[in-house]
């Protein structure tokens, strides 16, 4: 029984374990996995972020995403004497002038594009080849 039979159709063995054992239909192999409905905190951020208030500045009514209205508060703070502020200001659009530092500043050179020219050209005479093929 514990031996492969290719003739028998109820063998066990790997990849064929015993009907018993065998999930339910409907039933998850990792039933205490992650939750569905569990998000990043960037993806909530960025929801929230996007929300558009109405706010007053200078005596004008405008509509504002939450996360300009942050931005424009941190602004003000910081062009007003709050140090922490325009540290935090300093830090960010240091941050954002940046490149990636992962990535290579010559990740993409000649050679790479000469390597991809020359696959659409492949792809290009394929095409070609499958037409003409079709057609005849």
């Amino acid at each position: 029984m514990g031996k492969k039979d290719k003739n028998k159709k109820n063998t066990i063995g790997y990849g064929n374990p015993p009907k018993h054992s065998q999930f339910k239909p409907g039933q998850s192999g990792n039933p205490t996995g992650r939750p569905k409905g569990s998000v990043s905190v960037a993806s909530v951020v960025a929801k929230i972020g996007d929300q558009k208030v109405t706010v007053v500045e200078n005596g004008k009514t405008k509509i504002m995403t939450k996360l300009e209205v942050v931005f424009s508060a941190l602004l003000a703070a910081g062009a007003t004497g709050n140090v922490s502020a325009a540290k935090l200001i300093s830090d960010l659009t240091q941050e954002v002038d940046q490149p990636d530092a992962n990535l290579p500043e010559d990740s993409f050179d000649e050679k790479d594009a000469e390597i991809l020219l020359g696959e659409i050209e492949w792809k290009v005479m394929l095409q070609k080849l499958q037409e003409e093929s079709d057609n005849d």
